[in-house]
């Protein structure tokens, strides 16, 4: 239980531009998951569903990384507008729920957008 770090949002990204039946290269795909560091899932699917809009609205094109990542950054993400709830959810789950990832990174967004990398919640605090 987190946010997904920067190879499974490439893998999320994926899944939903297969969902809408388009494609990006690796490389596009790898922007688009460094441009959105503390994103969850669902703000990742609702960028690239914004995303293919801004390209159809301009005029039925071809839709891009620049696309998606212009979308996503037009929202601030939840683990910037709910910081402290988020910091309250990973002290609870640390010691009631088992890791939805396999990864031992634990990333932060502070409001500034900078990330912290960790290892434990308690390097955080």
């Amino acid at each position: 239980v987190d946010l997904p770090v920067e190879e499974e949002r490439e893998e999320i990204i994926k899944i939903h531009l297969r969902k809408i039946k388009r494609s990006l290269s690796s490389e596009a795909v790898k922007k688009i998951a460094q441009a959105s560091r503390g994103y969850s899932g669902a703000e990742l699917e609702a960028g690239v569903i914004a995303g293919l809009w801004k390209a159809f609205s301009d005029g039925k094109r071809n839709l891009t990384e620049e696309d998606i990542i212009f979308s996503i950054n037009q929202d601030i993400p939840l683990s910037i507008t709910m910081k402290e709830q988020m910091a309250t959810l990973r002290k609870w789950v640390e010691t009631r729920a088992r890791p939805a990832s396999s990864k031992k990174e634990i990333e932060e967004v502070t409001s500034n957008g900078k990330r912290r990398k960790a290892t434990s919640l308690d390097e955080l605090n």
